[in-house]
């Protein structure tokens, strides 16, 4: 289980860590022979990746600010902001995803502007100072309570999701549970009609588009109409451009 995990981590990193290398060499120590010879192979293939040092440091910064439980002051860019932005953040949680392969603090935050629970993305802070201030983290606030309904990352109160499959890829969608509060029924053609509430349905875009035109999204009507356009832009890209 441990060689699993550390193989997970390594093909969920797309980038040069020295932290997770050591991480892996120690593991490897403690594994049998044929294990071991593998897992720093994949040592070996981390090592090839590229090297990002203020990246890097974000990390290391990260990483004592939640082990220690100390605030951390941060300058970041959102994916949709305009402009960078200064926040007072304590980070509860540091979370990795397979979505972009990415890693997120999770936490108390304060800007100018906004205070609450927020999520940031490590490669989008652009500066960060670890605070002499300390915090606590709240005993009721549970990560997998959390993010239970999310798809990734990103939670909310929940949308109802309905995904029509085709025979072609029915059987391999009944091998997987994708959400947590997925229901599947069979259809009379030999697909699957499957169902999921999620916190937010971008996140899980990317994924439905991947089933190409076995997939059909039948609700929420906002996700059909995105769909309907996604594929007269194929269509232009390919038929049209």
């Amino acid at each position: 289980m441990l060689f699993l995990a550390a193989r997970l981590i390594i093909r969920q990193t797309d980038e040069c860590n020295p932290h997770l290398q050591i991480a892996i060499t120690k593991l490897a120590s403690l594994l049998p022979q044929p294990l071991a010879i593998q897992l720093m192979q994949s040592v070996d293939f981390i090592r090839q990746k590229t090297v990002k040092p203020g990246e890097v440091n974000v990390f290391e910064q990260a990483a004592i600010a939640w082990g220690t439980q100390r605030r951390i002051r941060i300058i970041y860019h959102s994916l949709r902001g305009n402009r960078e932005k200064e926040w007072v953040v304590e980070p509860y949680f540091i979370e990795m995803t397979g979505v972009g392969y990415s890693t997120y603090i999770i936490g108390h935050a304060e800007s100018a502007d906004r205070v609450g629970m927020t999520t940031f993305k490590l490669s989008r802070i652009k500066e960060i100072e670890l605070l002499e201030e300390n915090f606590e983290i709240p005993p009721e606030l549970n990560l997998e309570k959390l993010l239970g309904s999310s798809w990734g990352i990103i939670w909310g109160e929940g949308t109802e999701v309905k995904l029509r499959f085709s025979p072609a890829v029915s059987r391999r969608v009944k091998e997987s549970v994708w959400h947590p509060s997925q229901v599947i029924e069979d259809l009379p053609d030999g697909g699957c009609l499957w169902t999921a509430t999620v916190g937010n349905t971008l996140e899980m875009t990317p994924w439905i588009r991947g089933w190409g035109p076995d997939a059909e999204v039948l609700e929420p009507e906002s996700l059909r109409i995105e769909f309907v356009e996604y594929a007269r832009q194929l269509h232009h890209t390919y038929c049209e451009g």
